[in-house]
């Protein structure tokens, strides 16, 4: 049983990337899938898919990695809010900082997760996950 599903995916990314890895089968949830799809989305990952994997008794998300000249696209993770510490903003908080060009930071918002950007441009606050650069 996995308490919390987002450090669990981003764990995995992160370790498939250090033993150079293309494809990561992890357990599906949710909030898996909507991260794997963002990650998709800002061309952090090649492809996500839910499949059913042979030897597994349900669907399996299926993560295919991506690198550019042989290094990782994804250079790091940062887990900003844990289920022992929730960290909420306001609109008002997440526009005061400047978005970096370099990293993307995952707000889950009362509209689904989304990236910071999205997440300013809709005018709404909510948990921030983790950052990406």
């Amino acid at each position: 049983m996995n308490i919390d599903p987002i450090a669990d995916i981003l764990l995995r990314i992160r370790n498939a990337h250090l033993v150079g890895k293309t494809v990561v089968v992890l357990p599906t949830s949710k909030i898996k899938e909507a991260i794997a799809n963002i990650l998709v989305a800002e061309g952090y990952l090649n492809t996500s898919a839910v499949e059913e994997v042979e030897g597994k008794k349900r669907p399996q998300l299926v993560l295919s990695l991506k690198y550019y000249n042989e290094q990782p696209v994804i250079h790091g993770f940062k887990q900003i809010s844990t289920p022992g510490h929730r960290i909420y903003r306001s609109i008002n908080q997440l526009t005061k900082r400047p978005i970096s060009r370099i990293e993307d930071v995952i707000i889950s918002t009362s509209k689904g997760l989304m990236t910071l950007e999205a997440a300013q441009k809709a005018q709404l606050g909510g948990e921030v996950l983790f950052k990406v650069w």
